[in-house]
């Protein structure tokens, strides 16, 4: 429970999810680096990061980048 929160503002609640959804649940919290219960209460209000494909598309660009930038290297060595 977050330090600004008192146990007046919160509910405790059982809840039953299909194994599948459990997991992929338990494995974005993992990947943002919070508890289950933020991750749950995160998407629910619309705030899940997506980090995977933020992070992939990150990845591309990087590469991309790259790439471009050894092209642009490998041109100005044969010009010389």
């Amino acid at each position: 429970m977050s330090p600004t929160k008192s146990t007046d503002d919160v509910v405790k609640l059982n809840l039953r999810l299909p194994k599948a959804l459990h997991k992929k649940l338990r494995q974005a919290a993992k990947t943002n680096n919070v508890s289950l219960n933020t991750e749950i209460i995160n998407q629910l209000e619309g705030r899940s990061l997506h980090l995977p494909e933020q992070v992939n598309n990150l990845v591309q660009a990087i590469a991309t980048a790259t790439v471009e930038r050894m092209q642009v290297v490998e041109v100005g060595k044969k010009d010389r």
